[in-house]
């Protein structure tokens, strides 16, 4: 986890420092997960996430390549609680995606845009009675995702976003966490972003 860490810290860094000749994008969001496999609990809110889960975060980077064409990066987090009565855990995601993102409208305050690609998925999971919040930990599972999202980017002040997405993701692990191995489903999230 450390590796992964400092990498993303050393990317983010050396990106922002050096990326004077092309258009980018750096922001955080904050939505809702939603694995067909525990559609099953009771709704609750985006910010306080699926019943038993937290929202899913993440921070992300975009730039542009050409055209209406941009590379875009993401790294999350998300956990879920599974309240059984012999051993309780909680399951925790770390997804590192890398997709393309393209802009439908250019040039509008209000551009609608796709995003589709894969990622790995770094996974464990900790006994507890409750959710255990406290950043991942040691991830001793790797799996894999393929997603297409939809959004809307609005600009708002200068160089300051805000965006909304929402689409499918098909999530899958080698073996079995939680409910199984395939944690497809839903993800929305809304983010604000600053572009450079």
């Amino acid at each position: 986890m450390k590796k992964i860490f400092i990498f993303v810290v050393f990317f983010f860094l050396f990106e922002i420092t050096w990326a004077q000749t092309t258009k980018s994008t750096l922001g955080i969001s904050i939505g809702q997960w939603q694995p067909n496999q525990i559609n099953t609990e009771s709704p609750s809110s985006v910010f306080s996430g699926t019943a038993d889960s937290t929202p899913f975060y993440s921070l992300y980077l975009s730039r542009h390549i050409f055209g209406d064409i941009e590379v875009h990066i993401l790294i999350g987090y998300w956990a879920h609680f599974f309240d059984r009565d012999i051993d309780p855990f909680t399951l925790r995601i770390l997804p590192i995606q890398i997709g393309v993102k393209q802009t439908l409208i250019d040039d509008s305050s209000i551009s609608p845009y796709v995003i589709y690609g894969g990622g790995l998925l770094f996974a464990n999971t900790i006994k507890g009675e409750q959710i255990q919040k406290s950043g991942p930990g040691k991830l001793t599972k790797t799996g894999f995702e393929i997603f297409l999202l939809t959004g809307i980017q609005v600009d708002l002040i200068g160089p300051i976003g805000l965006n909304l997405n929402f689409g499918y993701v098909v999530a899958n692990m080698p073996e079995s966490l939680g409910v199984g191995v395939n944690y497809s489903g839903l993800r929305a999230t809304i983010g604000v972003n600053y572009s450079y």
